[in-house]
Formats: C-alpha cells, structure tokens, sequence
C-alpha cells in the first residue's frame, strides 16, 4: 500500500477509536472489540489480495504472536483508547506517530542498528514536524 493509503487508513483507525471512546454506551473493552473486529474484517479481504497467508507455521510463532497480541496490543491500546477520551484526535494521531519513529530511534541507539545519514535526516525530518504540529500558542 502507498503511503498516502496508509495514512488515510491509519487516520480512519484512530477517528474509529475516538469516536468510539466518545460513545457513552461503549467501555474500552468494547470499543477496542468493535475495532478489532473492523480490523480483522478489512485483513481478510485485503490478505488473499496481496498472496499473503493467516497460516501460522509453528508453535514458536504462534506464542510471539499470543506474546504481541496480549502484552503490545491488548494492553498498550486499551491504554491508549482510555486516554483518548480527553485529548483531541490530532494530537492522539500525531502522538500516535511517534511509536514507529520512537522504535526506529531506539533500534539504533540499543541495538546498533546501522543508519545511513538519509534515515537520519528522515527521523529528525519526523520529530520536527510532530513537534511542530503539536505545538499551539
């Protein structure tokens, strides 16, 4: 998927979720259910499209995706959609971005990834404009 399709998508998720989060009737556990199952619905389309596979080729795998789905999913967003209740979506959304910027800085600096100066300049290109569309007078 291009880039501009991922943020249209990503854009939509976290609209789902405050919206979601927004409704009365709806707890955190429901709401992360209602997106989850969206979620799911849009992979089992989109997957036989693309020639990928739901096979799970061994146990192994199986329990890093158990491991990923209960300790990174399941618990990270449901504290995520709890405080997305009391701060706009923007700045959720932009907050949001610094997870993939944040691992990516952190494979780096813990991890010794090897960096070349044009990533470099992308991660700052990054932080700056979260900053700057996070910064209000």
């Amino acid at each position: 998927m291009n880039p501009r399709g991922t943020a249209v998508f990503y854009s939509g998720y976290i609209m789902l979720i405050k919206a979601s989060m927004n409704n009365p009737a709806l707890s955190g556990v429901s709401a992360m259910l209602v997106v989850s199952v969206a979620s799911t619905m849009v992979l089992a389309l989109v997957t036989p499209l693309t020639g990928a596979s739901f096979f799970i080729p061994d146990t192994g795998s199986l329990l890093a995706l158990i491991g990923a789905g209960v300790v990174s999913t399941t618990i990270g967003w449901s504290l995520i959609s709890s405080a997305i209740q009391t701060i706009p979506a923007t700045l959720a959304g932009l907050v949001l971005l610094l997870q993939p910027t944040l691992a990516f800085v952190w494979d780096v600096l813990f991890l010794n990834r090897p960096t070349g100066l044009h990533e470099v300049f992308g991660i700052v290109l990054i932080l700056s404009a979260i900053y700057i569309g996070s910064y209000r007078k």
